[in-house]
């Protein structure tokens, strides 16, 4: 399925700041009742979840932004993606949540 977003021309560095602030912790939320679902294999699951979301988070292909723009967007993404999945790992796996 693909759906496309128009964003304003005029975004600043706090207005992508929020979308981070809104997004990451939905997507913990999200992982979290993932592997409450998934029992004794949630660590499993979590594996593969991440190997997808990475995978699939590399692919992204964007329209109407400077190549070095969206080259610059997609580390930072993936940077803030892998971070997530750390913090994940840690709560999930360690006990020390």
């Amino acid at each position: 399925m693909n759906w496309h977003i128009e964003f304003p021309q005029d975004m600043t560095p706090q207005h992508w700041a929020a979308i981070v602030t809104v997004l990451q912790p939905a997507l913990r939320k999200a992982i979290e009742e993932g592997a409450q679902a998934h029992g004794e294999d949630a660590r499993i699951w979590f594996e593969q979840l991440c190997h997808t979301l990475m995978t699939r988070a590399k692919g992204t292909v964007t329209e109407g932004i400077p190549m070095d723009v969206e080259a610059e967007g997609l580390r930072l993404g993936l940077r803030i993606l892998q971070a997530t999945l750390e913090a994940c790992r840690h709560d999930l796996f360690t006990g020390s949540r």
